[in-house]
């Protein structure tokens, strides 16, 4: 579960804005672009320094262990914070 938890944060992200445009972090497939350019999107590549698909911290409580286990976004600046 906690490798499961961390991976998500990293995982890469598509986000649709408005309209046909949705924005492709890299890691998501050639085929997955395909079949939403298929559907009408626009895909872009999202860039780094724009940082168009968001970002977040996370806290996981296991309460059998009692431990906290944070993890912070790659994409932007924080950090998780738990006590």
């Amino acid at each position: 579960m906690a490798a499961a938890f961390l991976d998500a944060a990293d995982a890469p992200r598509i986000r649709h804005v408005q309209g046909k445009e949705v924005y492709l972090e890299s890691g998501i497939s050639g085929s997955t672009a395909s079949v939403l350019q298929e559907k009408g999107h626009d895909t872009m590549m999202s860039s780094p320094a724009i940082n168009q698909v968001g970002g977040g911290q996370a806290i996981y409580l296991n309460r059998a262990q009692n431990v906290l286990l944070g993890t912070s976004d790659r994409r932007k600046d924080g950090c998780a914070i738990g006590y």
